[in-house]
């Protein structure tokens, strides 16, 4: 199992009752055989998403060539090509013997997932016998958010995901933007749409989200905010960057500057802290929405700190999936949802007190351990640090064997995962921009159960949240730097 298949398969261990050396070798010998209707609306964006997102983990890809366009098959080729051009797709001129058949198409013969958008949402079909009958074209959202949901089902199949841990879906309707399965109500999204934006975390959930919107009809402005270069390990999880980015190494925020060409994109390469500092200088945009995709509690609290107009967080842990929706005076703030814990430490400083380092050196991911740093260690820790030295902080927890230390809920999740979430995000964009009444401040589902059994709640501002102590100076800074940003506008 290559190193950025490992989140598939720690992800799969928990969900399976098989061992992990019975698992890995399952995953990786899996085919998976994809047949495409070109003439339905979007199916290119839903095969291209579709192929890419599976490509990024194991296992073998096949697509079936019954008279598809050239175009279309070079497309495939080549998205897939340039995330692991060890591992191409294979195309055939007629059905392989497999088990596991994906037809992006409301028809097909056979037990075989269908995966149809609509408007922004999206059919999945497992069984023969339900009935695709889409009212509406699916357009970019519905698109990807169809693929995301497709590569969930067949996740559950190459993994064999135990079945109280999984819904097969005979037909699955939902839409992320409504949060409804009725798909009549779902946005069409034909206006351009302009968007002033800011991103912070551009990781697993970003790169999704960053793909959405260069697929959606829209431009505008963004604030792409994060501090790390790309990564082989990202590979595996991300829904950018690819072969040629595990050797080059951008930033990532050039990932998202490379992928919205219809915006101006303004990179940030430094953590949330110095950004606030940046916008209150005059010397970085303040938008009123943002959108946070992010680890920790703690980076959540920091994102805050921006104050904007609407704050819309994506999040992942194992399996599951969401969003906090926090309208500036009436919804709760990130502090009132990730209140500051005095009971035990965070997992950054429970991780750094055994190795001996602080706190603050190892939450900045891209700092290189230093023989200096184990200077005054004890002989354990000097020894556990020792065969480290050189590598990122941002590895440093699971490479000396503190994985199963608290990390403030964060868990690693695999695209399909991350690609719902982020989905669920825009969409809840997509929805303040058109105004629609939408239910949940709180919003969250498990993806191998299903958008159908989402939760969502309504959660209110905490009393004594420092939103509800300090009102009146966040209110100040608000006004400041919404004047202080208007000459930056464009």
């Amino acid at each position: 199992m290559r190193t950025e298949h490992s989140r598939a398969q720690r992800l799969a261990e928990g969900v399976t009752a098989v061992t992990a050396n019975e698992l890995a070798l399952r995953l990786d010998e899996a085919t998976i055989m994809i047949t495409i209707d070109p003439d339905m609306p979007n199916a290119a964006l839903v095969a291209r998403v579709l192929t890419t997102t599976l490509r990024r983990g194991p296992g073998n890809l096949v697509l079936v060539n019954n008279r598809l366009p050239t175009t279309l098959i070079d497309t495939i080729d080549a998205a897939t090509a340039a995330i692991d051009p060890t591992r191409p797709i294979r195309v055939a001129t007629s059905n392989p013997d497999t088990s596991i058949r994906v037809h992006v198409g409301a028809e097909a013969p056979g037990h075989t997932i269908r995966v149809v958008p609509e408007g922004c949402g999206a059919h999945i079909a497992s069984t023969p016998t339900a009935r695709i009958r889409p009212t509406q074209p699916g357009n970019a959202l519905g698109a990807i958010y169809a693929s995301a949901l497709a590569a969930a089902e067949i996740f559950k199949h190459t993994a064999a995901v135990v079945d109280d841990r999984r819904v097969i879906h005979r037909h699955l309707r939902f839409c992320p933007v409504t949060l409804s399965t009725n798909l009549t109500r779902s946005p069409a999204l034909d206006d351009v749409t302009r968007l002033a934006l800011t991103l912070v975390g551009i990781g697993a959930i970003g790169t999704a989200i960053v793909l959405i919107i260069s697929e959606l009809n829209a431009e505008g402005v963004l604030l792409a905010v994060d501090r790390q270069h790309f990564a082989l390990e990202n590979r595996g999880t991300y829904s950018l960057g690819g072969d040629k980015d595990t050797r080059t190494k951008p930033w990532k925020t050039d990932l998202a500057k490379r992928t919205l060409s219809r915006f101006d994109v303004t990179p940030c390469n430094d953590d949330i802290d110095a950004v606030v500092q940046r916008i209150d200088a005059g010397q970085a945009p303040w938008h009123p929405t943002v959108l946070t995709a992010l680890d920790t509690p703690d980076a959540r609290r920091s994102a805050q700190r921006l104050w904007p107009d609407r704050l819309i967080d994506a999040a992942t842990g194992d399996t599951m999936l969401g969003l906090h929706d926090h309208r500036h005076g009436i919804d709760p703030c990130m502090a009132c949802h990730f209140p500051v814990r005095t009971d035990e430490p965070s997992g950054v400083q429970a991780v750094a007190d055994m190795l001996g380092l602080s706190a603050h050196l190892l939450a900045n991911g891209e700092a290189i351990l230093q023989e200096a740093h184990l200077t005054g260690l004890l002989p354990a820790q000097r020894a556990r640090l020792a065969p480290h030295v050189g590598s990122r902080m941002c590895g440093l927890a699971r490479a000396t064997g503190l994985t199963d230390l608290n990390a403030d809920g964060y868990m690693p999740s695999i695209p399909f995962v991350s690609m719902q979430a982020a989905c669920l995000a825009v969409g809840r964009l997509i929805a303040s921009q058109l105004n629609l009444d939408v239910p949940g401040n709180l919003v969250q589902y498990d993806s191998l159960i299903g958008p159908h059994q989402a939760t969502t709640e309504t959660m209110r501002i905490r009393p004594g949240c420092i939103c509800v102590s300090r009102a009146t100076t966040i209110n100040q800074v608000r006004t400041y730097r919404r004047s202080a940003a208007a000459p930056l506008a464009h």
